[in-house]
């Protein structure tokens, strides 16, 4: 029938714009792996996400973050927390600010400034409402547009949350984090406090731009997952702070 013939049109269809997107991705890679030998060959530049690591250790990475993932999900931790950026402890430019990181997207990102030294770098946000946070997800930004597409992460990640910007607790140990774009998540320790602010704090810069030669981190996505508390439970939580001489 027409119908029929209507159907099986469309699935060709699918079938071969999945075979041209494949096709553009394979192409990507092989270009992709071809400058980056021919930079690395000159000495002009080399890529933390094809460093030697163990290979062991990572596969044992993905599988812990897997069983993160699961169990975030499992406890009903869908609910994003964040509602604004606050502040980060530099900025490359002012349409690389940490309100990029906001949301799930591959154009958009935050880039500290660069640095020929091993710094720290900072993200600061604000949430809704007074929240117990559970997991942190963030993804790091490979920048498609540079020679060799380096992606910019941090060799290690910790998170921090509390009541305030000037109060922000330890929240996690520092975790390694994987030198790649796709998206990561982390456990908040069970002892963490509830606050309105949270924070990610990116330890060592492993990428070097190759217009400067200087470290940079960047980051496209970051998200807190956890509950928001019920407004009727704030004054009780208020008077057991102010009764254990806490600021909170």
């Amino acid at each position: 029938s027409d119908l029929l013939i209507f159907e099986t049109k469309a699935r060709r269809g699918r079938c071969i714009r999945s075979e041209v997107r494949m096709a553009n991705l394979g192409d990507r890679i092989a270009l992709r792996t071809h400058v980056r030998h021919q930079m690395t060959a000159r000495g002009y530049l080399t890529f933390c996400d094809e460093e030697p690591w163990d290979k062991r250790a990572w596969e044992d990475f993905r599988l812990i973050q897997s069983q993160w993932t699961g169990l975030s999900q499992a406890e009903g931790c869908r609910e994003t927390l964040l509602k604004e950026g606050v502040a980060a402890s530099t900025t490359d430019h002012e349409l690389q600010s940490i309100e990029a990181t906001l949301h799930p997207n591959h154009g958009e990102f935050w880039s500290s400034t660069g640095s020929t030294e091993d710094t720290e770098e900072c993200l600061l946000y604000a949430m809704a409402s007074q929240s117990v946070v559970h997991f942190a997800r963030l993804a790091f930004y490979r920048a498609t547009y540079q020679h060799g597409d380096p992606v910019y992460p941090s060799l290690g990640v910790s998170f921090y949350v509390g009541p305030s910007p000037s109060q922000m607790h330890l929240a996690s140990p520092v975790y390694a984090a994987e030198a790649s774009d796709r998206l990561q998540i982390f456990p908040l320790s069970h002892t963490a406090p509830p606050g309105s602010y949270f924070a990610v704090r990116f330890h060592s810069r492993i990428q070097r731009q190759w217009e400067d030669n200087q470290f940079y981190i960047a980051v496209r996505h970051v998200s807190a997952l956890g509950k928001a508390l019920p407004a009727h439970t704030l004054p009780s939580l208020h008077r057991a702070i102010c009764a254990r001489n806490l600021q909170w």
